[in-house]
């Protein structure tokens, strides 16, 4: 699936998910391109999470001068995946207050996943569900 695939899920499942009595998310909204533009951010930022969740398991292939490659993970390659999960998490908050507005945290429960086998962004409601708590996962 493409991101823009994948947004659109996220903004219908969010719609969904308003749709179970979360509050805080209006769906008469007009705004749709600016929610989608939040969606899609949050989207990238799961896959850039992902990417570097995988190159930490596998290690970066560097090829030596005989031939040779070796996946390897260097210090240089931890400060370097830290820094860009400090920004992908600034960014996927950006969005939640683009989507939730400010007081998104008192709505949804943002958790963030460093295994690459499964969501890297998961958000889960605040509010009661009969089947349990709502989940979307990006």
């Amino acid at each position: 699936m493409t991101i823009q695939t994948d947004a659109q899920d996220l903004l219908r499942s969010c719609y969904v998910q308003h749709d179970c009595r979360v509050p805080g998310f209006m769906l008469a909204d007009t705004m749709y391109l600016d929610k989608l533009a939040a969606c899609t951010a949050i989207v990238r930022a799961s896959k850039t999470r992902e990417r570097w969740a995988v190159k930490a398991c596998n290690g970066i292939v560097r090829y030596q001068g005989n031939g040779i490659s070796c996946g390897t993970w260097t210090d240089a390659d931890e400060a370097a995946k830290d820094r860009s999960d400090e920004k992908t998490e600034a960014s996927i908050r950006a969005a939640l207050a683009q989507l939730y507005w400010a007081d998104w945290q008192d709505h949804i429960v943002l958790e963030l996943q460093g295994d690459p086998r499964g969501a890297m962004v998961q958000l889960h409601s605040r509010a009661e569900h009969p089947h349990g708590m709502a989940r979307i996962y990006a």
